[in-house]
């Protein structure tokens, strides 16, 4: 799945785009607690390029913390976690 979203976001759709991802993943992961911790990697990937810093900050953490994810995907968390400007989150 986080190929699929991915390749939704090379294509630079309008931002606006992004807000219907996000919603049907956190609504997985409010009905689904705990079951899907790869829906908080791709909410603060499409968070992220929606311009959303603070929700992004929030799911990448979210994620970091989640029990052994693979050292490949907590590299990916963790690259996108520095793409997050502090300026733009929301405290």
């Amino acid at each position: 799945a986080f190929d699929a979203y991915r390749a939704v976001v090379r294509r630079n759709p309008p931002k606006d785009v992004f807000l219907g991802g996000i919603n049907d993943l956190r609504e997985i992961l409010r009905d689904h607690e705990g079951r899907y911790p790869f829906a908080h990697l791709m909410v603060g990937l499409l968070a992220l390029k929606q311009g959303d810093h603070t929700l992004a900050r929030d799911a990448l953490e979210r994620f970091l913390v989640a029990p052994y994810m693979g050292q490949q995907w907590r590299r990916i968390a963790e690259t996108l976690l520095q793409a997050v400007d502090p300026a733009e989150v929301v405290r």
